[in-house]
């Protein structure tokens, strides 16, 4: 009988280990792509703010953007979600520039990215 109360206990606790890790990989493999920046705050992107960020399976990706010089560059991060709804770019090699981290959600196949410390901040994207 102790055994038995032992093994619902164990099938118990598997599932609800297999749900948490489902709904974390969904919102996850939501965020794969490539993502387009479309508007800041609802009006359109000028030309020197365009970017673009290309998220993997692996959670690494790059950003595609023009630096100050007005040159197309590449920045490469690792990217991870929290359970804030958040989105974390680690940039590793964009030399030594802090993680970012932004409220992410999803509407009509659009991707809007909200500044954690100032939600009058965010970004649409769509993917391409």
């Amino acid at each position: 009988m102790k055994n038995l109360k032992f093994l619902h206990l164990a099938v118990l606790l598997a599932v609800v280990i297999s749900f948490q890790s489902c709904d974390d990989s969904f919102y996850d493999s939501q965020l794969v792509g490539r993502w387009d920046c479309v508007s800041f705050r609802g009006n359109a992107i000028a030309a020197g703010d365009y970017h673009i960020y290309n998220n993997f399976t692996d959670h690494t990706g790059y950003m595609e953007a023009y630096d100050d010089y007005g040159n197309w560059v590449y920045y490469t991060y690792r990217w991870y979600t929290t359970e804030r709804r958040t989105i974390v770019f680690d940039w590793t090699d964009a030399y030594g520039m802090d993680p970012t981290e932004y409220y992410y959600s999803f509407d009509h196949g659009f991707l809007y990215l909200t500044d954690v410390f100032d939600d009058y901040y965010w970004w649409s994207y769509r993917t391409l």
